[in-house]
């Protein structure tokens, strides 16, 4: 799993589902990661999705 040097353990699953969204944006796939189809970004946008996920309880986070 991703995880940072000084991140709390609550944080750290938070920012690796957040660096597995923008694979495809760094990638330069999509602009937006909720916009790759096969992301569970979109679950998490609540827009339609080809994948059935059970979502998180995460914080809010932006990662740039």
């Amino acid at each position: 799993m991703y995880k940072r040097e000084g991140t709390s353990r609550r944080l750290a699953p938070c920012l690796g589902v957040e660096y597995l969204h923008q694979n495809p944006v760094r990638a330069g796939i999509v602009k937006n990661a909720e916009d790759y189809i096969y992301s569970s970004a979109r679950n998490y946008a609540e827009l339609d999705t080809l994948l059935e996920i059970e979502l998180l309880d995460l914080p809010v986070i932006t990662v740039k």
